[in-house]
């Protein structure tokens, strides 16, 4: 069990650190908008995703790609006002979205040793699965606290 743990850990943080390490680097390889906001607003390229989502779903309620550059850029700085006023609910709600990202995978791991028929396999599948479970509702409750 406590390797599993560690390995949990030890993927969650290898994970935030990639994507750490591509957010704060000055030669960002920028993908989607990142780039277009990120000089709309300055804003840290960590939040620069949740910026994106924010114009996706409460400012435009669509896509972005029909949206002028202008467009694009004041709806950025409206994007980054909104995250400004409530930053732990966003922050959260990447948090609830990653934990269910881990927990689909655990599934699927743990549905792979089963079909493999491993019973030490399938014993480590379920003890990830229990503990991404735990985590990815650990994360919802507190979201819901900033909701």
């Amino acid at each position: 069990m406590r390797h599993c743990a560690n390995f949990l850990h030890t993927k969650n943080a290898a994970h935030l650190k990639q994507n750490s390490v591509l957010m704060q680097t000055k030669n960002q390889k920028f993908t989607g908008y990142a780039r277009q906001i990120h000089e709309a607003t300055s804003a840290p390229y960590a939040v620069l995703p949740t910026l994106e989502q924010i114009m996706r779903e409460d400012i435009f309620h669509s896509t972005l790609d029909w949206q002028t550059k202008d467009q694009l850029d004041q709806a950025a700085r409206e994007a980054y006002r909104i995250y400004q006023k409530n930053p732990q609910l966003y922050d959260w709600e990447q948090a609830v979205h990653a934990a269910r990202w881990q927990r689909t995978q655990a599934e699927n791991a743990l549905q792979k040793a089963e079909l493999e028929g491993d019973p030490a396999a399938i014993d480590e599948a379920q003890t990830l699965y229990a503990l991404a479970q735990e985590s990815y509702e650990t994360a919802y409750r507190t979201m819901q606290q900033f909701a």
